[in-house]
């Protein structure tokens, strides 16, 4: 199976502060860059799963997810700097 395949199939599961669990994935756009340590995710990248969500809510959750994956991307960040 190739990368792209298991990238596209990648469901996640985020608690927000104000709406409870939230199910989302990245867009299909990007599902291949997000293996490379390079690619920095964007609000724009992340497809909600959870239904009735209107456009004010999924970009505050966007922000807030994107908040909470800048540990992991700064760790990525410095360590490619430090090779």
């Amino acid at each position: 199976m190739s990368n792209d395949a298991r990238a596209l199939n990648l469901e996640f599961r985020f608690l927000s502060d104000n709406h409870g669990v939230i199910d989302w994935r990245w867009d299909e756009q990007v599902s291949s860059k997000i293996h490379h340590v390079t690619w920095k995710p964007k609000p724009r990248d992340i497809v909600f799963l959870t239904l009735g969500l209107d456009a004010s809510t999924q970009q505050e959750l966007q922000d807030e997810l994107i908040r909470d994956l800048q540990s992991e991307v700064d760790h990525f960040t410095k360590k490619r700097k430090t090779k």
